[in-house]
Formats: C-alpha cells, structure tokens, sequence
C-alpha cells in the first residue's frame, strides 16, 4: 500500500505571512512554481533591512540575515527553493550591499571572499536543513503508517468479538424457536451488552480522532460531577453489579467547567480499565473530591497492580493493560491522558500499598462557578 507523506503546513503559514508582498495572480500560479516566489520574497524583504543597514554593519553580519533567510526556506519548501535562494542571496548582497552599489562589481578583494564563503555556507545549509527536512517528513510518514496499521489491527481485532457474539445470539434466537423466556432474555442481554462494547470502542475512536487536532474544540459548559458520575455507572452498571464496588463523593463537591463528554468517557474508561485487568469478585472505588481549585478523580482496584516502569507507559497508545489478559484496542487510557491534558489536567497510575493500582485524575474546576438563583 502506497502512503502519502503528511503535508508539511509550515509552507502554508509561511506562505501566508508573504500573501500581502504577492501579486493576486499566485492564486493561479502551480504549487510548486509558488514556492519559489515565496522564497524570492523572502530574500527581496531581507534586503530591506541589510540595505538601510549596510552603513552601519559589515557584510558578513547582514550576510547572516540571508543565511537564516535560506535556513527557513530549506525547512518550508525543499532543497530547490533553497538553493535559488543561496545564489540570489549573493547576488542581493552584491548588488545593494556591497560597494560600489548598485552594481555587480566589486572593488575590494575581501568582499569577494565574503560572498563566496557566504554562497558556500547557504549552499551547504540549505542542502542539510532540507535533508532534515525530508528526514522528519519520512519519519512521520513511518510513523503514521505504523499507528495506522496498529490501529486497523486493534480495531479489526475489537469489533470482531463483539460482532461474533452479537451474531451467535441472534442466530440462537431466530433459529430456536422452543427457547425459553430466561435465556431469550440472556441471549437479548448478551446483545445489548456487546453492541453497547462496540458504541463504546467507536466513540474511544472518535474521541481520538477529535482530540488529535492542534487546539482540541472543546464543548465546555458547568457540569455537577455527581451528575457525570451516576451517567457513567449508569452505562456500566451490569458488569458493575458482579463487583463488590464503593463510591465516595466529597459532600459539597463544587461545579466544574467541563466538556461533559469527555470526561464522562474518561470515566468510562478509567471502570472499564479496571473490570477488564482485575479478577472477577475483586472490588473497585471510585471517589471523587475537590482540592483546591482542582477536582481529584481517584478509581482504585485490588488486582496485580502494574508492572514496574509501566506507570507511564500505559498512557500511550496501542498499549494493551497491564497484568492483564483481556487485551483491548490500547486506546482507553491514552484517551484519558489526551482528555485529562484537554482541560489542563493532569492522569497518574501508581500502586497501592495494600494491592491493586489506583488511577488519579485532576481537572481544575475552572474559575467561579455561576451563581443559581432561588426562586
């Protein structure tokens, strides 16, 4: 399969920086032809401040105006614009900058020497920082590839389970007919259970997808944590219900500016984490509490713990549990550290003394909350 190298947007914000210097014909002008005007413009502005400057500065300080200027175009837009960019540089530097001006003539011998070590020096750069450049384009190509191909496994791998128990249990129903009404019920159970898994792992998919961006958008309003909590145990509360399971809600607990959302996926996320990597009959809490200007979310469990040197690892994605068998797409926790840094949270793992591990949550509350009138 053929992958396309991620386009590389610092030519777009370069491009817009120059937009105001470029005639509106560019528009119609290919891309590729672009670039090098682009990068002509970088050298024509760079003149501007070595010309009115050239009484004060000798020629090899205003050299390394063009120097950077080459340096930049290398990284924006390749090898060719930068190399166009060294020769015009010299001639720029010839022509405005040195004496006599306004001519390609050079009357002393060192200024010869400048523009040469200037012209070798912007050749060599601008041909490394491009290959530095094509270097990180093919690295985050492999690398995008890579998450891509893990991803598909993952997900591929996920949706075929609960897709094979959701086909079992129709397939009994529709072709037995002498099924009685308690394990018509089972089977109508085992397909809610399962179909509510893949809701569940689709919306982990697009809560990645939207949280990926740049500068997340964030649908943040007031919300009562009490509210967020009993959704969330609301949506897990048959496999809830096998467990011996405490909740501990500080009383007063103040309203929180929150994508609502979000952080009750984390919350999702966080109990399923823990049904999926502790044995059956072992018990889980949840407490919530303020400190400070932060809200602490605390889920804790009484399994293996995780294993030593893995407390931040299992933050990243692809990374399937700890101590745990049950496997999973590795996208669960990664999501709960992307949402938790969303809000200027932070997300730990650590431990406990007395066994298990314990996942800690802090969401600041985000400023006063709004004052509910009585009626």
């Amino acid at each position: 399969m053929n992958t396309r190298p991620p386009q590389n947007n610092h030519s777009d914000k370069a491009g817009n920086l120059l937009k105001p210097f470029l005639p509106a014909i560019t528009g119609r002008i290919p891309e590729k032809l672009k670039k090098y005007i682009c990068a002509f413009g970088v050298i024509s502005i760079l003149t501007v401040p070595g010309f009115f400057l050239r009484q004060v500065l000798d020629t090899s300080t205003i050299a390394m105006f063009y120097l950077l200027g080459v340096v930049g175009i290398a990284f924006w837009w390749g090898r060719g614009p930068a190399l166009s960019a060294s020769f015009l540089s010299a001639l720029m530097l010839d022509y405005f900058i040195t004496v006599p001006y306004f001519s390609f003539a050079i009357s002393n011998p060192q200024s010869w020497i400048s523009l040469f070590v200037m012209l070798v020096e912007s050749l060599v750069i601008s041909a490394l920082a491009a290959k530095s450049r094509e270097g990180e384009t093919h690295r985050i190509a492999a690398e995008t590839e890579k998450n891509r191909s893990a991803l598909l496994s993952a997900v591929s791998h996920d949706l075929r389970t609960p897709l094979t128990a959701i086909e079992g249990a129709a397939s009994s129903l529709v072709a037995d007919q002498n099924l009685g009404p308690e394990e018509r019920s089972k089977l109508c159970q085992m397909i809610f259970d399962e179909s509510e898994r893949m809701n569940r792992l689709v919306q982990n998919l697009l809560d990645m997808t939207r949280l990926q961006t740049e500068v997340p958008q964030l649908r943040k309003e007031w919300q009562s944590m009490e509210e967020l909590v009993g959704m969330a145990l609301g949506r897990l509360k048959n496999r809830l219900a096998s467990r011996p399971f405490t909740l501990d809600l500080q009383p007063g607990l103040p309203l929180i500016r929150v994508d609502g959302l979000l952080v009750e996926q984390l919350l999702l996320n966080l109990l399923e984490n823990a049904l999926n990597h502790t044995s059956a009959g072992t018990p889980i809490q949840l407490s919530v509490k303020s400190v400070g200007d932060m809200v602490e979310l605390e889920i804790a469990d009484r399994g293996h713990g995780i294993k030593s040197g893995e407390e931040k690892i299992i933050f990243e994605k692809f990374t399937r549990g700890y101590h745990g068998d049950k496997g999973g797409s590795g996208l669960g926790l990664s999501i709960c550290r992307a949402i938790a840094q969303a809000h200027g949270g932070t997300i730990g793992a650590r431990n406990r003394p007395e066994g298990g591990a314990s996942f800690v949550v802090r969401l600041p509350i985000g400023g006063l909350p709004p004052a509910v009138s009585e009626e």
